[in-house]
């Protein structure tokens, strides 16, 4: 029988936790890489090879690209600074 407590039992809110993948690329690259490397994420994504690999460890295809993925990026950090910041006390 499991005697740890979980966070919860423990009183310690967090949020659902999420492994999510990304690929990320300098500031000022031109267009045409970040069109070039978007698509070749895209027909990787689209590929047997990934959708088995998701299928095989339960896990959900979600794509996010451009601006979008760096204000993903930015409500993760967020979520993550308060999240830490209230183990702390």
């Amino acid at each position: 029988m499991n005697t740890i407590a979980t966070m919860k039992e423990q009183g310690i809110d967090v949020k659902p936790f999420q492994m999510w993948r990304g690929v990320a690329m300098s500031k000022g690259v031109p267009a045409e890489a970040v069109t070039y490397w978007a698509g070749v994420m895209r027909k990787a994504a689209e590929s047997k090879a990934f959708n088995d690999y998701i299928k095989n460890n339960v896990a959900q295809l979600h794509l996010v690209g451009g601006a979008d993925f760096a204000q993903f990026l930015e409500t993760q950090e967020a979520l993550y600074k308060e999240m830490l910041a209230s183990l702390k006390k």
